[in-house]
């Protein structure tokens, strides 16, 4: 039984890829723009509208690279996107904007240098690890799937 359906945008820019950098109760880390999929959204119009409200940047849905599936019954799709234009910023009505009014989070779209990856603290590791690989040797022409169980997962 799925529970949750959580979707993401890997957006490549040049030698760059769009990420989200975080801060959460005092931890530091990277995560792809993505968010949970809303009901009667298909996953692609999910990513789209994640993609947009946590950066503003326009894209299009190129293909599904990858699919996670956790033992928890938790699904999560990564869309591989073609960047259209605009610069990385929270839009003006983002959650996310009242989340950091506490302090204790804090969200910044930005360009990451793809060369920087490996040394990037990027959630979920499993992802970025497969994303430096089909960056550098092409990605396939099927999505891959990873099955994860929850307390295997990778953390730093």
């Amino acid at each position: 039984m799925i529970l949750r359906q959580r979707v993401a945008a890997i957006v490549v820019k040049e030698d760059t890829v769009l990420l989200m950098h975080r801060i959460n109760d005092g931890k530091e880390y990277y995560s792809f723009p993505g968010g949970g999929k809303e009901e009667n959204e298909s996953l692609e119009t999910g990513a789209l509208r994640e993609l947009s409200e946590e950066t503003t940047v326009d894209a299009i849905i190129d293909r599904l690279v990858y699919k996670v599936i956790w033992d928890s019954g938790d699904e999560n799709y990564f869309y591989l996107c073609n960047y259209i234009s605009g610069e990385p910023k929270l839009r003006e009505d983002a959650e996310e904007l009242k989340e950091m009014a506490d302090g204790k989070q804090a969200y910044k779209p930005e360009w990451v240098y793809i060369s920087d990856l490996p040394n990037t603290l990027l959630y979920q590791l499993e992802i970025r690890d497969l994303l430096i690989k089909d960056l550098k040797n092409g990605f396939l022409e099927h999505p891959q799937e990873l099955f994860i169980k929850v307390e295997e997962r990778r953390r730093i």
